[in-house]
């Protein structure tokens, strides 16, 4: 009956865990979403995801009671998560993981947790940390097999977080391109259109005047 009792909660854990991020509109609640749940999970005092992307690399801090706090990773941190990036993704426990990065979290004051490596495309990767719990000294094996399959979850998200966050740029990219000259980089003839028929339709429903002055 406790075994049933478990993996009923485990299963409760894992569809709280997925609704949460795949309801995040953008990377940035996405995130938040991501740390929230895993603290909350694992009754954990500190959780931090790592996004590996070159000089855009950051990390995400969510410990106490304080909002979740972005900034740039520290780049120890990132060389060490891109060491191994073989593909796929691994869980461990923070004392088995890599020295750099365990004695990084050791120095923070984090000496039990949990680390979850998630590698995608294009050298891309991803790292989960949940640590200090909070009911106990250390997690046990049935926690890293839970976390296992939450970071799973978390990997899928994280690569389609990425893939929007780049369509996004492209199309802002597309759009800047369509709307200004290309050798000066100044407003065209199409900026211009839209300008004024955008004027011309609020001086309409305001019955306000509009002037043009061409210099």
């Amino acid at each position: 009956y406790g075994s049933l009792t478990q993996r009923f909660g485990d299963l409760e854990a894992v569809h709280a865990f997925t609704s949460a991020i795949d309801g995040a509109a953008d990377t940035e609640q996405l995130l938040d979403a991501t740390l929230h749940q895993a603290r909350r999970l694992f009754s954990a005092r500190f959780a931090e995801v790592v996004l590996s992307r070159g000089v855009e690399s950051t990390a995400t801090l969510s410990e106490g009671v304080t909002p979740p706090h972005r900034r740039p990773a520290p780049p120890a941190l990132v060389e060490a998560l891109g060491a191994d990036a073989a593909g796929g993704m691994k869980v461990v426990s923070l004392p088995d993981s890599p020295a750099a990065i365990a004695a990084h979290y050791r120095e923070r004051g984090v000496t039990a947790g949990m680390v979850a490596y998630m590698y995608g495309d294009g050298g891309t990767a991803s790292m989960l940390v949940v640590g200090t719990p909070e009911r106990g000294a250390s997690f046990g094996r049935e926690d890293l097999r839970l976390f296992e399959t939450l970071a799973r979850q978390a990997k899928v998200a994280f690569e389609r977080g990425r893939l929007v966050d780049r369509l996004r740029r492209e199309m802002g990219q597309k759009e800047h391109q369509a709307l200004h000259d290309a050798l000066t980089g100044l407003p065209n003839r199409l900026h211009f259109t839209i300008v004024i028929e955008d004027a011309l339709r609020r001086a309409r429903d305001t019955e306000a005047r509009v002037a043009v002055l061409l210099i």
